[in-house]
């Protein structure tokens, strides 16, 4: 009889033992992520905002992390390129996505067959910064205000005023498509690899109007050399007070805030997921880095992660709807 009883006491230590290292596994593996360099995906041209605020984070994570953290720029397609390669890389915290309103939001209204979900294939870890579009003219244009510039436009229909934007389905792309079609004035799209890239040509005057963030802005604003007509915020920018907003100009479809936020592969461990915001939201809740974003226009604009996904869902719903309403679909 004491075999049995033998067999059947080392069955049961050995399931306790299998019971106690399976208990202990999750904790101990999320405690070594991470232990390799984290890279960021940035979807849109280096020296673009996301590019500059994936920077700004993963400097501060690094260093509370204790890995390189390296930002890889993948542009294209309004940040569809960068996005659907973060949605098909390994999920396990290694490979994320500084993703903006164009690659969760606004792509959803512009392509009909989009090669990833930005919902199904992500979670949102957290929002970085968000800020206003600005449309401004180079100082040769005869136009002060915005009206004035409706009315430029207006009278010469057979030589369109070119804008420029940073690339197809951009931020810049769509407010210029909103304005040409809600004030009903001729407008020719003059995109470019990237909204850096405008500068060569806006600076000298060879295109008259470009509409882009405040932070890529706000420099060239204050040298003089770009007069601001209108902002797409909510509420006037404290850094440019006198600026009025679209919506006060009568044009509310142009009322956009861009959004920049970090993004994980679908599937990643929460454990993964909470150690990463958590070193984010750290980052972020220094005073040194909201004053260097708002000295640009721009501001820290952080959320957990539930939070953050609840926007997403509400940014894709309002893009699809417009994309049909505007026919930019394609």
């Amino acid at each position: 009889m004491a075999r049995p009883y033998r067999r059947l006491f080392h069955a049961r230590r050995q399931a306790l033992w299998l019971a106690l290292t399976a208990t202990l596994a999750l904790p101990v593996w999320s405690q070594s992520f991470p232990n390799q360099p984290i890279r960021i995906i940035n979807p849109s041209a280096p020296g673009a905002a996301s590019d500059i605020s994936a920077r700004r984070l993963a400097e501060g994570m690094s260093k509370i992390l204790n890995v390189p953290i390296n930002v890889e720029s993948k542009p294209g397609a309004g940040g569809a390129i960068g996005a659907e390669f973060v949605a098909r890389a390994p999920a396990d915290g290694y490979t994320l996505l500084a993703g903006t309103i164009n690659t969760h939001g606004i792509n959803s209204g512009l392509y009909k067959n989009l090669r990833y979900d930005p919902v199904k294939d992500f979670i949102p870890i957290t929002k970085i910064n968000s800020f206003a579009n600005v449309l401004v003219v180079h100082p040769q244009v005869k136009a002060r205000t915005f009206a004035e510039f409706v009315a430029l436009a207006k009278s010469r229909p057979n030589e369109p005023l070119p804008f420029a934007s940073g690339g197809q389905g951009t931020t810049m792309h769509i407010l210029g498509e909103i304005i040409k079609r809600d004030a009903a004035i001729p407008y020719t799209h003059v995109p470019y690899p990237g909204s850096p890239k405008v500068f060569g040509d806006l600076l000298p005057g060879r295109v008259d109007s470009f509409f882009a963030g405040s932070a890529l802005l706000k420099p060239h604003i204050d040298s003089g050399a770009l007069r601001p007509l209108a902002v797409s915020s909510s509420r006037r920018l404290d850094s440019l007070p006198n600026v009025p907003t679209m919506r006060e100009l009568g044009f509310p479809r142009a009322e956009m805030r861009i959004w920049i936020g970090l993004f994980a592969p679908a599937n990643t461990p929460p454990a993964v997921i909470e150690t990463l915001a958590r070193a984010a939201r750290q980052v972020l809740s220094d005073p040194a880095l909201d004053q260097a974003f708002r000295s640009e226009g721009s501001m820290v604009d952080t959320s957990t992660p539930a939070e953050f996904a609840a926007e997403v869902q509400s940014e894709v719903a309002k893009w699809k709807q417009l994309g049909v309403e505007l026919n930019l679909a394609n």
